[in-house]
């Protein structure tokens, strides 16, 4: 029979504002107890924080947080000691109050029977408070490690020797200037959430208490002290797996400014871990540092059926595994990022790695952009979203730099079963091996309609101005302008391509350079079947080579010659057979998407 070992991790707080319902509030400061631990498959770790005492009430509240899972764990024993003595009548978390793993549970004890009153009528309160885990092995209760909190030494009159890490709220001369917290030293301090409002970063970490309310944030924040909190692990994100948030936050147009969160070894990480039917809107995430493994977001780790509004992101954002985003790392199951964006240096090495949403699955983005330089690794890299799979982009941009392996695109590094409307990139793109396009890197059973890219593209196989790979999909009023050199497969408008579905009115103009299969327009058939292009063009000029199509094409394009000034009147061909509703022209210069 193994014995168990645990650590309590005890974070104490009042739960209520002063002068709205309790009076005046005493911290207390944590240190472990350094007792033996036993042998066993949990642990509950002491980690840091405070407990409130009411000296008007006589009332203190206690709020502990379980690390590990443990077998059999009954009841949490909450013991208060008075004069060097464990007082009687003690209180403990059972049943439905015990937390749940990487949970937290509050629970406030009324000690007014058990302890004294001093000659103002204020309760005192006591000098410590133990936790006691304890568990039950089928035939006998076994003590798990024991945790202690003592009162602040010197503590008079019922303030504080040391707050500890709390951030002034406001200026005060007493408590009653304070509409949440205690005075101290002249400042208002509180880690308590009072009616969903959020006034400092120990309530927006407090948020993990209850992941299924609605919350406000009342002004900007500057959270740089949380490079220290979590021995430099930086801030713990709001929800997880399974403890997810499922409330709102609504940011209300501020700011929140040098969050810091190392966590290279977890998952679900960026402000909010993990967020599944909930809403985060009208909030912007300023010169953020933040570190993960999969599913690392600047403001949302892992967005599923969930609401992503007005809200973006500026600073650094790396993975050490698969999806990850400036803004979002994995967006999926009907989710949505709506008129958002970010401008981070995004970072990822196993894959789906973009600027704003790492990877977008059944979900939609729209009217949102990216502007930061993206690093991936391994394969599905792009500025905007680094894979969308049974999804959409709509009306959104990219114009970073990206740099990727395989699978990478200025937009979005792969596009499966999905579409892209009114969207473009003007980043250039580097990929240093197969399907590397301007806009999207693998263009699969799906469509990209009005829209464009700008930004030069350098690859190997399978590369293009727009996309890199067409594979059984269509694109219809877009265009190219970008310079486009690689090995084999290498077109200005499409690298390879595949299948029945066309490429229509469309056209590319910048240089093209490879050595196999190279075409101004389309490199060629990478599956030996015919290519239908209809209505469309490239500029043969300078350096582009002698056909629109490298091979195995059933084309109507033209090549510009001379005359590139036949291209800029709507009247002629090939253009007189273009929607007027898709384009339009200047009569000096090549036709415009009516909705740039």
């Amino acid at each position: 029979m193994s014995a168990i070992v645990a650590v309590v991790l005890i974070v104490l707080v009042t739960v209520v504002a002063v002068g709205v319902i309790w009076g005046m509030v005493i911290p207390m400061i944590q240190q472990d107890s350094g007792l033996d631990t036993y042998d066993a498959d949990v642990i509950i770790k002491t980690d840091g924080g405070y407990t409130y005492f009411d000296e008007e009430k006589g009332v203190a509240c206690v709020q502990v947080k379980r690390i590990g899972e443990g077998r059999g764990l009954r009841r949490i024993d909450v013991l208060f000691s008075y004069d060097g003595a464990t007082l009687d009548d003690n209180g403990n978390f059972s049943g439905e109050e015990l937390p749940d793993v990487n949970g937290m549970k509050q629970k406030c004890f009324d000690l007014t029977n058990i302890i004294v009153q001093g000659a103002d009528g204020k309760y005192i309160a006591p000098d410590s408070i133990t936790i006691v885990p304890i568990y039950f092995d089928g035939s006998k209760e076994i003590e798990g490690t024991v945790s202690k909190i003592d009162r602040g030494r010197g503590l008079t009159s019922g303030k504080f020797l040391d707050y500890g890490s709390a951030e002034s709220v406001g200026g005060c001369e007493d408590d009653s200037g304070c509409s949440a917290g205690v005075c101290y030293n002249e400042a208002c301090y509180s880690d308590i959430i009072v009616g969903g409002k959020v006034d400092n970063c120990w309530q927006l970490q407090n948020i993990n208490l209850g992941l299924t309310e609605d919350y406000i944030l009342m002004k900007d924040l500057n959270c740089s002290m949380t490079s220290t909190w979590n021995g430099g692990d930086g801030f713990d994100p709001i929800g997880n797996d399974p403890n997810v948030f499922a409330g709102t936050f609504d940011g209300q147009g501020f700011t929140i400014s040098d969050l810091y969160i190392d966590r290279p070894s977890e998952n679900y990480v960026g402000l909010f871990g993990y967020v599944s039917g909930g809403e985060i809107k009208n909030v912007g995430l300023v010169d953020v540092i933040i570190l993960g493994a999969n599913d690392v977001g600047g403001l949302v780790g892992d967005s599923h059926q969930s609401l992503i509004d007005n809200s973006y992101v500026t600073g650094a954002v790396t993975g050490s595994n698969s999806r990850v985003g400036g803004l979002v790392g994995y967006s999926r199951t009907a989710s949505l990022v709506n008129t958002s964006y970010a401008a981070v240096e995004v970072s990822g090495t196993r894959g789906f790695t973009g600027g704003l949403v790492g990877y977008n699955y059944y979900s939609s983005v729209d009217n949102s952009y990216a502007t930061g330089t993206v690093l991936g690794s391994v394969a599905r890299t792009g500025g905007l979203v680094g894979y969308s799979r049974e999804a959409a982009i709509d009306n959104s941009y990219a114009t970073g730099t990206v740099v990727g392996e395989a699978y990478v695109g200025g937009l979005a590094g792969g596009n499966q079963r999905s579409s892209i409307n009114n969207s473009y990139a003007s980043g250039n793109v580097r990929g240093v091996d197969y399907i590397i396009g301007g806009l999207v890197g693998y263009n699969s059973q799906s469509t990209i309609n009005n829209s464009y890219a700008i930004g030069n593209v350098v690859g190997a196989k399978s590369t293009g101005g727009l996309s890199g790979n067409n594979h059984q999909a269509a694109i219809i009023n877009s265009y190219a302008i970008g310079d486009v050199s690689g090995t084999e497969y290498v077109g200005g408008l499409v690298g390879s391509a595949d299948f029945y579905p066309p490429i229509n009115n469309s056209y590319a103009t910048g240089a093209v350079s490879g050595s196999r299969y190279v075409g101004g327009l389309v490199g060629g058939s990478s599956s030996g079947s015919t290519l239908i292009i209809s209505d469309s063009y490239w500029n043969n000029h300078y350096y582009n080579p002698s056909v629109g199509c490298g091979n195995s094409c059933d084309a109507v394009i033209m090549a510009i010659s001379d005359d590139e000034g036949w291209f800029y009147v709507e009247a002629n061909a090939p253009m007189n057979a273009w929607s007027s509703s898709a384009w339009t022209w200047s009569g000096t210069g090549y036709p415009k998407l009516i909705w740039e």
